[in-house]
């Protein structure tokens, strides 16, 4: 006999949680979470006992636009977490989005430990979500426990943007030595594109693509719009899209300087 659990749930000052061998066992770790919370419960009813204990589960998820929310543990499947839909259906967690698998598998590790008074070490929590998730995981992550703070490598933009700026720390590497870098001022918006090109120094736009953009620039600047190179180029961009901000501006002077 070997118990199926990976993690213990007693809180300790310094403890390693292995995300990798939780996520394929997210649905026992939910259930476990319910059930040991309708056992520490004071209140005598055993319905409201659980009720309290789904809510203290979906609260945690709050405001993050899920899909589903945890309706209860079905006693007809051996306690197995039973998920509500959009529709009112009620499914179990194998028929959920692989993006809403992956934010209950790594979230519930925590919400067991509940822990407070800690520092938290996250390595790029980003790591199989869908990007809608990673914009809502941090919020999620600050709702466990109480009085911790959490220090997140990470390489997600949407991660970064959903932080404020004076707790973003940007790591350089420079003669062989990693400097940290202590931002003093926001980066000029929160859009992915502006953390990724101020903070990351990485370009939103493909480098050829921005060479075609300065290319038919000063095509369009010294009125040669029509011309074959200009057209030929503009068939290029077309391909990316024909009503891109891009095309759009340049439609834009072209119709300004022709008034």
């Amino acid at each position: 006999y070997s118990p199926i659990t990976q993690l213990k749930s007693s809180y300790s000052f310094s403890q390693k949680i292995d995300v990798q061998s939780i996520l394929g066992k997210a649905e026992f770790y939910i259930k476990e979470y319910i059930l040991s919370a309708v056992i520490d419960s004071p209140i005598a009813d055993p319905q409201q006992r659980m009720d309290q204990a789904v809510n203290s589960f979906n609260d945690k998820f709050l405001n993050a636009n899920l899909l589903t929310r945890l309706s209860r543990l079905s006693k007809e499947q051996f306690n197995r977490p039973l998920f509500k839909n959009a529709s009112g259906q009620e499914v179990t967690i194998d028929l959920l989005s692989d993006g809403e698998k992956q934010l209950y598998g790594r979230v519930i590790s925590l919400m067991i430990l509940n822990p407070h008074n800690s520092m938290i070490l996250i390595d790029e929590p980003e790591i199989s979500l869908h990007p809608a998730w990673q914009q809502k995981i941090m919020q999620i992550y600050s709702k466990i426990g109480r009085n911790n703070q959490f220090i997140v490598a990470t390489h997600s933009p949407q991660i970064i943007a959903s932080v404020p700026y004076q707790n973003r720390i940007l790591l350089r590497k420079e003669q062989n030595k990693i400097i940290p870098i202590h931002l003093n001022q926001p980066p000029s918006g929160l859009d992915v594109n502006t953390i990724l090109s101020e903070i990351m120094g990485a370009s939103p736009i493909p480098p050829e693509i921005v060479d075609l953009h300065r290319q038919y620039r000063a095509l369009v600047e010294n009125k040669k719009e029509q011309s074959p190179e200009a057209l030929a180029i503009r068939q290029k961009l077309s391909e990316e899209s024909e009503h891109s901000q891009f095309m759009q501006e340049m439609n834009f002077l072209i119709d300004l300087r022709d008034l």
